[in-house]
């Protein structure tokens, strides 16, 4: 998967001087068709942006370390 091509080049950095941040515009409910949920789970911290109201929370729901802004 593309997710898994991008972490292992990022973390193959030695010189990598940035904290781990993935920020989902459009993030939809977190899970399905998410660009930043297999980031998550390698312990990344994200900005999921989504103004659907009912998909934000299941997006809450799903990435339960969140918090809601």
């Amino acid at each position: 998967r593309e997710a898994t091509y991008i972490y292992k080049r990022i973390i193959s950095r030695t010189d990598f001087p940035y904290r781990f941040l993935v920020v989902d515009i459009g993030a939809n409910d977190g899970f399905i068709s998410s660009n930043s949920f297999n980031f998550i789970q390698w312990g990344w911290d994200a900005v999921l942006v989504e103004p659907q109201p009912l998909e934000l929370h299941m997006a809450h729901n799903n990435i339960r370390r969140c918090r809601q802004i």
